[in-house]
């Protein structure tokens, strides 16, 4: 019995200096934490989880629940690791430049480079095997698309090789899961380009400006393409006096290599095909048309189940079935702006919420990882 209760007090006894060197502990890591003078590191190399809480926006405004999707807030994580972009060839410079440029204003620090680094958050912009092969895939790698259209270009394949994946709305997140890009890889926080748009003013201009921005084409020799660059070049001279009509075809095809954001402003109405300017132009608000005739029946035949597929099957945006067609499409288009039907459709492409905020959100995301 004596020797029961022996036991018994050393228990108590042990509990209580357990408990007094736990609490030691608790106290040396709050100080530690408040000092900032350690910081936890990972215990293993798996890709870092992320943590997104929904808040809600100006509710004092409008209580409704849809309000509580307006923001999206990522959790700053305790270890910083820097941030690297990745670069590209001459072909893409700029549109690369175009895609950094709102989410650095909002990053304390960055770096870039033509190669990833263990150390670093490396962000590309392109998912190509020849671009990953120069690149390598050290550290951790986020992939932002460079540009909204689809073309099938994001596979599981191919995107599932990064940690995490961005998408620019919940229809394109998706879109990625059916092409078997895995959930948990996938942020939907908008699309970074679109917010140079809001930073621009519309040059005054006595005439009404057409746009025309065809996608890139490879081999100009070959006009059985996805793009009308060239094969709607000889049809510009029917476009009448009365507009200011300008071209700005693809970095891939232009000598200067430029990005299109200021003419997409000062446009009232774009002509193209299979290109990101479709949805950039619809998204700010540009009427776009398809010259149908040229590119239509390759799109359906190559690329039927893609995002494009679908506007070229249902008629979304307005569609031209030659150029007489096209002339009164223009003339419509500048008396009636976009209709509701594309409106609604670039909504789900990219949401009001992201709409020149999308750096903001992204830069966030980066510095949460």
């Amino acid at each position: 019995m004596e020797t029961l209760c022996s036991l018994g007090r050393d228990l108590v006894r042990n509990k209580k200096t357990i408990d007094k060197q736990r609490r030691i502990l608790n106290k040396i890591k709050e100080n530690r934490r408040k000092n900032n003078s350690v910081q936890s590191l990972p215990r293993n190399n798996k890709s870092p989880t992320y943590n997104i809480k929904k808040v809600a926006n100006n509710l004092s405004n409008n209580n409704s629940l849809k309000n509580i999707k307006n923001n999206i807030v990522f959790k700053k994580n305790s270890v910083n690791k820097k941030i690297n972009f990745i670069m590209t060839g001459i072909y893409y410079s700029n549109v690369v430049e175009t895609m950094m440029k709102p989410i650095v204003k909002h990053l304390k620090e960055y770096e870039t480079s033509n190669i990833t680094k263990d150390n670093c958050i490396n962000v590309h912009f392109f998912n190509e095997h020849s671009h990953l092969k120069n690149t390598g895939l050290n550290g951790i790698n986020v992939m932002i698309p460079h540009g909204l259209a689809d073309k099938a270009w994001r596979n599981a394949t191919k995107e599932n090789q990064f940690d995490y994946v961005t998408a620019s709305s919940d229809l394109w997140k998706d879109i990625l899961v059916q092409r078997g890009i895995k959930s948990n890889k996938i942020i939907v926080c908008g699309y970074p380009k679109i917010d140079l748009f809001y930073d621009i003013e519309k040059k005054e201009n006595n005439k009404k400006t057409v746009l025309w921005c065809p996608t890139h084409n490879t081999n100009l020799k070959n006009l059985n393409c996805t793009s009308s660059n060239p094969g709607f070049r000889k049809f510009i001279k029917s476009i009448p006096d009365k507009y200011n009509f300008i071209e700005h075809v693809h970095p891939y095809n232009h000598t200067e290599h430029n990005a299109t954001c200021e003419d997409l402003v000062n446009s009232d109405v774009i002509i193209s095909d299979f290109s990101s300017m479709i949805y950039e132009g619809i998204i700010i608000g540009k009427p776009v048309i398809f010259p149908d005739w040229i590119v239509k029946n390759v799109i359906l035949s190559h690329y039927k189940n893609t995002v494009e597929g679908k506007m070229y099957i249902e008629n979304i945006g307005l569609h031209a079935n030659d150029i007489d067609e096209l002339l009164i499409h223009i003339e419509n288009a500048i008396k009636d702006g976009l209709d509701q039907k594309t409106k609604d459709f670039a909504e789900q492409i990219l949401p009001t919420k992201f709409r020149g905020k999308s750096g903001k959100y992204i830069a966030e995301f980066l510095m949460s990882i």
